[in-house]
């Protein structure tokens, strides 16, 4: 009984602190325009699922896809969580396009800018390899 206790104990404290939402996300609004011509769509990565979330003004749909996702994406996130960063001017009320990456460290998480252009005039690019790396990842997996 205390064999069974004990592995209990161990499945359970493994798992009690594991992360299971979101751990790359992509976000792109079509920025000031016509109400016709108003879009939007969110990709967000799980361990286990693709989550894809498209709309118009007045119109939304979901898509859900299983993903199994092999390799160690921690360290490529937390690679690409040093950068470096590049800041230049961007359009204002353009178009915004925002790729996230989530590192989560036990009950702590961080997000990582890998690029946030956000249509208010600003556009940053983490410049590193790996952000590179999961930019193109978040593509693939989104069907962009």
């Amino acid at each position: 009984m205390f064999k069974f206790l004990a592995l209990a104990a161990a499945l359970f404290s493994a798992n009690a602190f594991a992360y299971d939402g979101v751990l790359l996300k992509k976000t792109t609004r079509s920025g000031y325009t016509m109400p016709a011509y108003i879009t939007s769509s969110t990709c967000e990565i799980y361990a286990n699922k693709v989550v894809i979330t498209s709309g118009t003004s007045t119109l939304q749909s979901k898509y859900i896809k299983p993903v199994l996702i092999n390799g160690n994406l921690k360290a490529v996130i937390n690679n690409a969580k040093a950068g470096p960063f590049e800041k230049i001017m961007a359009p204002v009320d353009g178009p915004v396009t925002i790729y996230t990456a989530v590192l989560a460290n036990g009950d702590v998480l961080r997000n990582v800018d890998l690029l946030v252009d956000d249509g208010n005039g600003s556009k940053v690019t983490n410049k590193s390899d790996s952000a590179t790396e999961l930019r193109i990842f978040i593509d693939m997996n989104c069907g962009q």
